[in-house]
């Protein structure tokens, strides 16, 4: 619950009191994503796995990444 909090001050979203909280979904996207590449750079230098964590993140908030994409980071 608190990253939904944390995502709602930053990326553009709506209420509806059917459907919950709805983002912009470019606006969510982008975070998202930038999120991912900044955490998996920060965890690489560490030393840390951290993929499933991280595929974990992006999954509470709809979205599913491929290993694949992983893999293309750990080479850059």
């Amino acid at each position: 619950m608190e990253l939904a909090r944390y995502v709602a001050m930053l990326v553009p979203h709506q209420f509806s009191a059917v459907e919950g909280i709805q983002y912009n979904p470019e606006a969510l996207e982008l975070f998202v994503m930038q999120k991912i590449f900044v955490l998996s750079d920060w965890m690489q230098q560490q030393g840390i796995e951290g993929r499933t964590k991280l595929k974990f993140m992006a999954q509470m908030l709809g979205y599913e990444l491929d290993d694949g994409l992983f893999d293309l980071l750990a080479r850059s």
